[in-house]
């Protein structure tokens, strides 16, 4: 167990339990109103503890720094996630008059043996009075102890390390301070770049990736459980591979865990064959605009022409009908229903929704954005349907999506959104780009993002052109 122990006061310890600790003004009540004020309400900053590995990310927009003893403070940009060994100290306070009173340090309670032997034991002490016999060199020490190994000469770090003065007095040698901050520089960048190209509810990452894999791809080692998050990330993307255990994985990849700033989606894929939601589209990527460039280009035309008369809602609901059409001639049938969800429910109702996917009980994927991090009010998630011809699986999928997100008090209103529409950038509140931007604003503004209203399917009330 680890603990956070305030340098200059006898109180106010703050104890770090598995999973993530908030470190906000509750928990750093004691400081002092003037530290406090100073403090974000709820999360100036989180720590992340996964097994040995302590992990702590600045949240809020108030100065946390990290040094090891002696050594000059290193202040965390917002949403920037460091490793801490014991005996770091962590400030929560860049004023150099409160610095030291808003100092804690972290140190590692010892979890084997016990703070007092039984009076029914042996104690391993001599009683007073009596004179210890001589240590056999075959003893097998108590428990929680070993034998001091073998004095041997200790090899100097490498030439160009530093060295971090840990609490049990060795010393383990770092790499070269300047490559580590190049690199951690050069990620900092392409992670930036990740953000800067993400799509509102979409990103940049395409939406409809092999639905069904074949059973030959997902033969990979198991993986590792001490994998790290940031270890788990692919291309953006945190998705189960139907190997390390269901439960393990999801307890592992909360959304709440995973931070939004390098990763746009957590996702599971339905593994039951012979359920209702399993299913494989026939396309399976890359994706090719110029097909679907006709219909746009007709949108483009009359706002280029300037009549005044400007787009009707039958021209555009035309060049929709005319996407979907294509779509459905490249096998680009995959859709989801989408619904947003508040951070502090997102674990929970992506357990269900996770589970739900993976055992055939809901469609053939679900996704949801993570959380740790974001500075959104909410957060998508999806439930995948691989046919949006199906209007069978199409009512079916959000039926069961609504039973789980009614168990969290969540309302499933924002419809269902095939990904050809996705893969074209037609996102509602995003400025389009590529070819005929013009048209794409058009549908986006005008309500085209989504083909189905919950409530049309719900009673049954299909609109024929898209089916």
């Amino acid at each position: 167990m680890y603990r956070l122990v305030p340098v200059h006061r006898d109180t106010g310890t703050i104890g770090l339990q598995p999973g993530l600790t908030d470190i906000g003004r509750e928990t750093l009540g004691e400081l002092g109103d003037e530290v406090l004020e100073t403090i974000h309400r709820s999360q100036h900053a989180q720590v992340q503890l996964e097994g040995s590995r302590v992990l702590l990310t600045r949240l809020g927009s108030n100065p946390t720094g990290v040094r090891c003893r002696g050594a000059a403070w290193k202040w965390l940009a917002q949403h920037e996630t460091v490793e801490l060994a014991d005996d770091m100290e962590l400030a929560f306070s860049k004023s150099k008059r409160l610095i030291a009173q808003s100092t804690f340090v972290l140190r590692r309670t010892p979890t084997v043996g016990s703070e007092g032997a039984s009076k029914s034991e042996p104690s391993g002490q001599p009683e007073p009075g009596v004179e210890a016999a001589p240590a056999l060199v075959n003893k097998r020490p108590p428990a929680g102890e070993t034998h001091e190994p073998c004095k041997r000469p200790k090899a100097g770090p490498p030439h160009g390390a530093f060295v971090i003065v840990l609490s049990d007095g060795e010393d383990e040698p770092m790499p070269d301070r300047k490559a580590q901050i190049d690199a951690d520089e050069k990620l900092a960048r392409q992670l930036q770049q990740q953000d800067e190209q993400m799509a509102s509810d979409e990103h940049q990452y395409p939406s409809s990736w092999p639905v069904a894999a074949s059973g030959s791809e997902w033969q990979r080692p198991a993986p590792l459980q001490s994998r790290s998050i940031r270890e788990r990330i692919r291309d953006g993307w945190i998705t189960w591979d139907g190997v390390e255990p269901l439960s393990d994985w999801l307890d592992a990849v909360r959304p709440s865990r995973v931070p939004a700033q390098s990763c746009a989606w957590v996702a599971v894929h339905n593994r039951e064959p012979g359920s209702r939601g399993f299913g494989e589209q026939q396309w399976n990527g890359p994706f090719d605009e110029a097909p679907y460039l006709a219909a746009l280009g007709k949108i483009e035309a009359v706002i280029d022409s300037g009549s005044g008369k400007g787009v009707s809602a039958k021209d555009k609901q035309a060049c929709v009908d005319s996407l979907l059409e294509t779509a459905k001639q490249q096998g680009l049938t995959s859709g989801k229903w989408m619904v947003f969800v508040m951070p502090a429910v997102a674990d929970a109702v992506w357990a269900d929704v996770a589970r739900a996917t993976a055992e055939g009980e809901l469609g053939s994927d679900a996704k949801i954005a993570p959380t740790l991090g974001t500075e959104k009010p909410a957060v998508l998630c999806c439930a995948y349907v691989h046919d949006f011809r199906d209007r069978a699986e199409l009512k079916r999928v959000l039926l069961a999506f609504r039973a789980l997100m009614e168990k969290h008090g969540v309302e499933v209103t924002a419809g269902f959104k095939p990904d050809v529409l996705t893969h074209l950038g037609i996102t509602k509140g995003e400025e389009q780009h590529g070819r005929f931007p013009q048209a794409r604003q058009r549908l986006a503004d005008s309500g085209h993002t989504t083909v189905h209203r919950v409530d049309e399917v719900l009673h049954d009330k299909w609109d024929e052109s898209h089916v």
